[in-house]
């Protein structure tokens, strides 16, 4: 059934005595109306403000409307004096007004004997509990229910797909096992099969066993060895012996003793996957499958190779058949399963509650059906009468049980349900748009609701507005009747004024990126663009607008560029700077989501009790001290003597004393976080968590002289708003002392507006997600493992949709100016987003329309082109502005632009990856063994810095990649011409500079010392090859130490086209590219050289120990393919530029300068003439199927 919207042109028309659902479009007033509507309520219905229920979904949210209602009421109470109003006003702090997770919390602490809850529940956080009793699944539980079994369930199950460092099969288990509810209708699938059993598989089964059962012959029960398969395939000649063994041992007794099973009738699909967990314990059946028995074999004309060769047929195709089955995903759901239940039962049993289980709590309180339900439910509706939700696109099936149960089983409640469904952006937090549109539906139908509309846009400029109903009402871009158009309201009672205006633009600007361009090309060109536009708008005023009723001149904390992602911010912060734009980015409320957030909250409640037994047992399982579920409960007393103990009460003091740069220092050094990995990788961005919250706590605590207990509240405060909502990008007080652009992602951005807004995201995205999520015909939440082809249809559609709801988010925050990006792609891509795939479509169908005041089409370069939309015969002629960056990556004919950030954190990430599959995974000496190799607490980077752990003296600075990675870090960082003031070898060894590069260096990749001592030693070690690297002669007279910031480029990245060739350090093949960072390229006078850092330990620093080292290391093709590439970026980049120009290659081997030996160390190699360039040309081509001869 349709229902008409009533649009609401004054809340005075609501009717209070109605159910309602109110649907509120991006400025519409939304917050204007749920004040006024309280307001009404009191006045009219005379009911008592704590009857009043207000949710909302963010702290900050809720403060909001504590300020804004108390105000309205002040309002109406000078203008009538009414009693009830007065009465409101004076018990206010008795007012109604809570999150959904606040509000849950205060019930269960209220009604503790209705809800069957303990008095004292605590709380607590999710993720550690389920990391850890993950772990204790993988540890005990695994090993006594496979046995044997265990290492080849693992393989068939991918388990522990590896990528980054970090275990991906783990990451999902855990992401699933947090927001799978089945008490909310959820799904998981596939379907968790008893014991692997399944009657249609066994049909299948006993088919194909049938036919393979004939084929295999006579088979001896007693001794398998002696089977006519077995003895036929033991005489084959020519066939490796260790081959053969594996393959008879593994693969065909193992399918005999399936057989046998078959021909006594208890076939079961256990048997058949022991089978082949067998089959995978040969190495070559990985890879070939069944077919490796076919290999060796003779003339195919022999009968008993025919037979086999049937077998394998029949087996190949039976896989097939089990795959559909999804077996590959059972230790998955089944570990899903468990792990709900081992949490579940741990927190019973300790009476803990995270947040996410109080709306869980709460609803299965009111939803049993029995006495206790009955009376918690009379209870909740005796307290309140009315209830206004806000945000309510943002619900889902267990909130919206709990508001039903409540508020719409009585004739005397009234629910009132106020949002967006075009907003609805938060799927990844189980918001679900399906449970608001069954909400409505089931208000409307049933219950006799009204349904509201707020037409009137507030925020923006009428031609804006006519510009946004254009685009997202007259194309594609919503569902059907998804989308409602707003209008500007009377012209005397518009908010929003443009009093002059000289900017050239119209309210919407899109922004035509033409010719053929990938979509990172497009993503650059657009923020170079974006960067010199902003330039030009604040370079005078061109723009005048209103604020607060009064005139003033467009400023930069006007301006928003909205993102998709954080790292989108990386080039147009590149540009912005060129500039000299300042801005602001608001990335910290994600880490307020963050585990290190709410470990953090943990430790700071043991510190300021450092005797409370159950504080201290909960930091105890935190990343600070790792004690593990099983060793926990040894911990029955904390004694004075333990160095756990010691610890928290040195913190207590230093919190005492409110020395906070000592605690917070003490906490990141002393307590072993620094050290608890070996996978930097992993932990980098852990480290850097915990260090941004810190420094927000150290200036928010010195500022306001805050005590622990304030430091609690505050971080918890930061965490529950986070946790309900990371919209707000005002969650921190950010830098007010000057004005700055403001960068936010996109679900940031929901709920603020700015006066002008440039969409900067949405050129890229990741090509697949781990698994889908997607409703089936009955509405219920699907999560599927296996990536179902049959639903990827309705996952697909899913997932657009909610895209287009955040871009359109993206686009209402804008008040006067709008800049939008579309370009077409010059192909294809899995990585294409949403300026291609949706917003380009609907701009094309709306292009045409001109309005010099509504919208305008501009090119990348700024020029108006809506009159003459391609302008071909224009751009043959006009040369283009192209977007300077000397650290660009190089982009030529027969090269490709790279789809990687130019930073060294990603070089080192993509090489330490590539490393750790080039090298192989070693062997486990059990599957126990194995399982504990991907525990946090036994990491690996790769097998050589393992190895030179264990050949290094602990005393000498390590070896290995984490060292390597550091110096390059270092020397990224380091000012050259301050260390080359610095006369002595002594004065560089304390030198305040070089150690505070060092120092940073070291958060990114910290080195693990035995001690304090060890660790001041490396630092010195550290500052001494500096210097000596950057002092020392390389040429007479020259020092890199003398080089300015403009005559040296780090970090240049190259990629073109290679179909396969050899392994190279620093480089690899990826996808058909070979990929690989140069180190240096520095100019003397008209001269460019080429120079890579080298941290190699060698026996001899002379020529002839180097020499061998770069043979050995295979660095002399490497100097040979960075040539290649810096010489067609030279050439790409001067018009005159002659080999002439390229002075060579310099090798450093910062382990052996010594500044006596001025040869020690270096290696340096020169193209002699263009013959020598065409012969390293022809290698390369030949080695990487590549043409670079011209």
């Amino acid at each position: 059934m349709t229902h008409e919207a009533i649009p609401v042109k004054s809340i005075d028309l609501i009717d209070l005595d109605r159910h309602a659902v109110i649907e509120a479009s991006a400025g519409t007033g939304k917050t204007f109306c749920i004040e006024n509507l309280v307001v009404r309520i009191l006045s009219e219905k005379r009911v008592p403000l704590e009857k009043i229920l207000l949710l909302t979904f963010t702290e900050k949210a809720t403060g909001e409307l504590h300020a804004r209602i108390r105000e309205s009421i002040e309002r109406k109470f000078k203008e009538n004096h009414d009693p009830i109003l007065e009465e409101a006003l004076e018990n206010f702090d008795k007012a109604s007004i809570f999150t959904i997770h606040g509000f849950c919390q205060r019930m269960l602490q209220q009604y503790a004997f209705e809800n069957g809850e303990g008095f004292e529940l605590e709380l607590v956080d999710d993720v550690p509990i389920y990391q850890s009793c993950l772990k204790k699944q993988q540890r005990h539980l695994w090993p006594s229910k496979h046995l044997t079994r265990l290492k080849s369930v693992m393989a068939v199950s991918n388990f522990p797909d590896m990528h980054s460092g970090k275990s991906r099969w783990e990451e999902i288990v855990l992401e699933i096992a947090q927001a799978y509810r089945p008490s909310a209708g959820d799904i998981l699938k596939p379907a968790l099969m008893n014991d692997y059993d399944d009657s249609s598989i066994q049909e299948i089964l006993e088919t194909y066993f049938k036919q393979i059962s004939e084929l295999c012959g006579k088979i001896n029960t007693s001794n398998m060895f002696a089977s006519a398969l077995v003895t036929w395939y033991d005489k084959i000649p020519d066939m490796n012996y260790f081959h053969k063994k594996s393959r008879i041992e593994n693969i065909l007794i193992a399918l005999l003793i399936a057989v046998d099973h078959y021909r006594n009738e208890n076939l079961s699909i256990s048997q058949f996957l022991n089978f082949l967990y067998s089959a995978y314990e040969d190495n070559d059946f990985q890879s070939q499958g069944i077919d490796v028995l076919l290999d060796a074999l003779g003339p195919t004309d022999d009968a008993q190779i025919e037979k086999l060769q049937t077998i394998c047929q029949l087996i190949n195709e039976l896989v097939v058949k089990i795959k559909a089955y999804d077996i590959s995903m059972q230790l998955s759901v089944s570990a899903v399963k468990q792990l709900q239940e081992d949490v579940r039962q741990y927190k019973e049993e300790r009476n803990l509650i995270s947040f996410d289980d109080m709306l869980l709590h709460l609803y299965r309180a009111l939803s049993q059906n029995n006495h206790r339900s009955e009376l918690l439910q009379e209870k909740l509706q005796s307290r309140f009468q009315f209830a206004l939700v806000d945000e309510f696109q943002d619900t889902d099936m267990i909130q919206w049980e709990i508001f039903k149960t409540i508020f719409l089983t009585s004739d005397e409640h009234k629910l009132f349900i106020i949002g967006d469904p075009k907003q609805a952006i938060y799927s990844f937090r189980n918001a679900d748009l399906e449970t608001y549109r069954e909400a409505k539906s089931y208000m409307l139908e049933s219950k006799d609701a009204l349904l509201y509309s707020l037409k009137i846009n507030w925020r923006s400029i009428p031609p804006l507005i006519n510009s946004m109903n254009r685009l997202c009402g007259e194309t594609d871009w919503f569902e059907k009747d998804l989308f409602v158009p707003v209008e500007a309201p009377e012209e005397t009672a518009r908010r929003s004024r443009l009093f002059h205006d000289e900017t050239g633009r119209a309210a919407m600007s899109l922004v035509h990126l033409e010719g053929k361009l990938t979509s990172k090309k497009a993503q650059r060109w657009f923020a170079h663009f974006t960067a010199r536009e902003i330039a030009d708008l604040l370079k005078t005023p061109k723009l005048i607008i209103e604020d607060d009723g009064k005139a003033r001149a467009l400023q930069a904390n006007d301006i928003c560029i909205l993102i998709r992602k954080a790292s989108d911010a990386e080039m147009i912060e590149k540009f912005l700077s060129k500039q000299e734009i300042p801005y602001a980015f608001y990335k910290k409320s994600g880490v307020y989501q963050s585990s290190e957030a709410k470990q953090l909250y943990f430790l700071f409640s043991a510190i300021q009790q450092p005797g409370n037994l159950k504080a201290v047992r909960k930091v105890m399982l935190s990343d600070f001290f790792s004690v593990t579920i099983e060793n926990i409960e040894s911990y029955d007393e904390l004694k004075a003597d333990f160095p756990l103990v010691k610890l928290l009460r040195k913190w207590h003091n230093f919190a005492a004393a409110r020395d906070w740069s000592s605690l917070f220092d003490s906490i990141i050094y002393d307590s072993g976080i620094l050290y608890r990995y070996d996978d930097f990788h992993l932990h980098e961005q852990q480290i850097n968590n915990y260090r941004q919250i810190l420094q927000d706590l150290s200036i928010e605590a010195y500022q306001h002289n805050l005590h622990i207990s304030d430091l609690i509240k505050l971080i918890k405060n930061y965490y529950q708003e986070s946790k309900s909502n990371s919209q707000d990008a005002d969650i921190f007080k950010q830098e007010t002392n000057s004005s700055k652009v403001q960068i936010m992602t996109i679900h940031t951005s929901k709920g603020l507006e700015f006066p002008v807004v440039f969409l900067a995201g949405g050129f890229t995205q990741a090509i697949r997600d781990n698994y889908w999520r997607y409703h089936d015909e009955k509405k219920n939440l699907i999560f599927d493992l296996a990536k179902n082809p049959e639903f990827q249809i309705a996952y697909g559609s899913e997932k657009n949709n909610e895209e287009r709801r955040l871009y359109y988010v993206a686009l209402t925050r804008a008040i006067y100016k709008l800049y939008i990006p579309y370009f077409k792609p010059i192909k294809a891509s899995a990585y294409v987003s949403s300026i291609s795939t949706f917003i380009f479509p609907a701009i094309e169908e709306i292009s045409e329309y001109y309005d010099a005041n509504e919208m305008r089409i501009i090119d990348k370069n700024g020029r108006d082109i809506s009159t003459e939309k391609y302008r071909p015969q224009l751009d043959k002629f006009q040369k283009e502005d192209t977007p300077e960056d000397s650290k660009l990556t190089v982009d030529l004919e027969r090269f490709v632009l790279s789809e990687t950030e130019m930073n060294f954190a990603n070089r080192t990430r993509r090489i330490g990856s590539f490393s750790f599959f080039a090298h192989g995974k070693s062997e486990m000496s059990s599957v126990v063994d194995k399982l504990d190799t991907y525990s946090d607490d036994n990491m690996k980077f790769d097998e050589y810095e393992i190895d030179d752990k264990k050949e290094a003296d602990e005393t000498a600075l390590p070896k290995g990649t984490v060292t390597g990675s550091l110096l390059h870090d270092i020397l990224e960082n380091v000012d050259f011409q301050i260390v080359g003031q610095i006369k002595t070898l002594e004065d560089a060894s304390d030198h305040s500079h070089i150690r505070w590069v060092i120092n940073e260096s070291l958060e990114r990749f910290p080195l693990i010392a035995d001690s304090p001592a060890i660790l001041t030693k490396w630092k010195i070690e550290l500052c001494q090859l500096v210097w000596k690297s950057l002092t020392v002669e390389l040429m007479p007279g020259f020092r890199l130490a003398d080089l300015s910031t403009e005559e040296k480029i780090h970090e240049l990245e190259f990629i073109f086209p290679a179909i396969h060739g050899e392994d190279v350090p620093d480089t690899h093949i990826k996808e058909g590219f070979l990929m690989g960072f140069i180190d240096l390229i520095f100019k003397v006078k008209d001269t460019y050289y080429i120079l890579d850092w080298k941290s190699n330990t060698l026996d001899s620093y002379d020529s002839e120990g180097i020499e061998i080292c770069m043979r050995d290391s295979n660095y002399i093709l490497q100097h040979k393919i960075y040539t290649i590439a810096v010489l067609k970026w030279l050439s790409s980049i001067q018009t005159n530029f002659s080999l002439k120009n390229f002075g060579g290659v310099f090798y450093i081997f910062m382990r052996g300068i010594d500044p006596a030996n001025p040869l020690s160390g270096i290696y340096f190699d020169e193209v002699e003439d263009e013959a020598d360039i065409v012969t390293i040309s022809r290698e390369l081509a030949d080695l990487y199927k590549l043409e670079l001869v011209h």
